[in-house]
């Protein structure tokens, strides 16, 4: 459907992306209308509800204010991405056209002991 920001939120790595709340933080989103056919199979591909959870989120959209669901990971330790992992979050940011800084950003906040 278009482009939005999740607002208060910000980008983790946790091996893979995730999103968690951050006061003043955001996170630029792709939103896609999806059926509940689609929900059943994200799930699967997210490894709902072992890897990730539902979370709904509030987001303004085309100049309204909606309801949308993430997936946020369930692991709370912060790791880094394989390189593979971290190139095809990379395509999806460039294919959306997305600042690249978000990602850089939260490269940058994982401690280095993990």
């Amino acid at each position: 459907m278009g482009k939005a920001v999740l607002k208060d939120w910000q980008i983790e790595f946790k091996r893979y992306i995730t999103v968690e709340p951050c006061k003043r933080g955001q996170v630029p989103v792709g939103v896609w209308q999806i059926d509940d056919l689609a929900e059943k199979e994200l799930d699967i591909i997210e490894g709902y509800p072992t890897l990730y959870r539902k979370e709904y989120v509030n987001i303004e959209f085309n100049g309204k204010k909606i309801e949308a669901l993430v997936y946020v990971i369930n692991d709370t330790h912060p790791k880094y991405p394989d390189k593979a992992y971290l190139g095809r979050v990379m395509v999806g940011y460039d294919d959306f056209k997305f600042d690249k800084k978000y990602i850089l950003d939260a490269i940058d906040r994982i401690p280095t002991t993990h």
